[in-house]
């Protein structure tokens, strides 16, 4: 998912017209959505059958990355899969409340954004990460 408020407050500009293009918080390399969870390395060649790895990657986009799209369509979605575990493919341990808190400003939620906030600060108080998140609460109203 693609969210344009999810990547604003992240980074603190708009989402690029091509989405593809943008550093997203959230992401994950194909490898670890499939069954091994491991990074995964199409071998290429002289002398590889670029019809077959073709489908081979394409397969691999259909199977495992375009349902996890699925199962995230919005905001509400990925709030409720936080609220859940605490975390979503592709993000860091430090990264859960974060988005977090994004996500549950989005939808309404400013005691949890405040509370996911604090708890991000709680964890990481002495890294460098601390000031992304103090940033972070800064774009969202919250000190």
């Amino acid at each position: 998912m693609a969210s344009p408020a999810i990547y604003e407050l992240w980074t603190g500009r708009p989402l690029p017209k091509n989405p593809a293009t943008a550093l997203f918080p959230l992401q994950s390399r194909i490898g670890l959505l499939m069954p091994d969870r491991t990074d995964y390395w199409w071998d290429v060649t002289r002398s590889t059958d670029l019809f077959d790895l073709a489908v081979k990657v394409i397969g691999a986009l259909r199977d495992f990355a375009l349902p996890v799209f699925a199962t995230y369509p919005d905001t509400a979605a990925l709030l409720a899969k936080l609220r859940e575990s605490g975390t979503l493919p592709g993000l860091s341990r430090a990264q859960g409340p974060v988005i977090h808190a994004i996500a549950a400003h989005c939808r309404g939620f400013r005691e949890e954004a405040e509370d996911q906030l604090q708890q991000a600060l709680n964890r990481d108080s002495r890294s460098t990460f601390a000031g992304t998140v103090r940033t972070i609460g800064a774009r969202l109203g919250i000190r």
